[in-house]
């Protein structure tokens, strides 16, 4: 746990003035959201799991982690907000793996999930008005979205990164 948390100061320190950036390895996609933009706090208020305190009283968070059906770790948010300098910050890590594609190259990641917990993982984003886009970055650069069948049950989730955009 000292180590996530170590990487995390250490990763937010690096973009501390930045919108959406990237770290990657040959299986994990880091996606560090945070900076002057509002990406950050509205993925922070998106997310429909509960708000955790942390030592600091002023310093909530919200995780969510995701396992496909091989149990294996899809991804991971985690985000923290200080309500006392109303800064947030996100770190997504994608895991290549069934439900991913990473293609560090070209700086893209892509997750996509058909079947398994989909009620579940569906439940843990707010979707008040049925979007099927729930999230795209100010630097359209992430993308969240979620797609249903004919009769409204849940289809597809998706989240799409690339460094120099997303095409609509």
């Amino acid at each position: 746990m000292k180590y996530i948390l170590l990487s995390t100061a250490l990763i937010f320190s690096y973009f501390a003035s930045a919108g959406v950036n990237s770290l990657w390895s040959e299986d994990t996609a880091i996606i560090v959201i945070q900076g002057p933009d509002t990406d950050s706090a509205k993925l922070y208020d998106l997310l429909n799991v509960d708000e955790t305190k942390t030592d600091n009283p002023n310093i909530f968070t919200k995780s969510l982690s995701f396992e496909n059906e091989s149990s294996e770790i899809v991804f991971d948010l985690n985000c923290r907000q200080s309500k006392v300098a109303s800064t947030t910050s996100c770190t997504l890590n994608i895991f290549d793996g069934d439900n991913s594609y990473l293609k560090k190259s070209k700086r893209f990641a892509l997750v996509r999930v058909f079947s398994g917990a989909m009620d579940e993982l569906f439940s843990s984003f707010k979707n008040e008005n049925g979007l099927v886009e729930l999230f795209r970055s100010e630097e359209n650069q992430l993308s969240i979205s979620l797609e249903y069948d004919h009769d409204g049950n849940p289809k597809l989730f998706r989240i799409a990164y690339r460094d120099s955009g997303l095409t609509v």
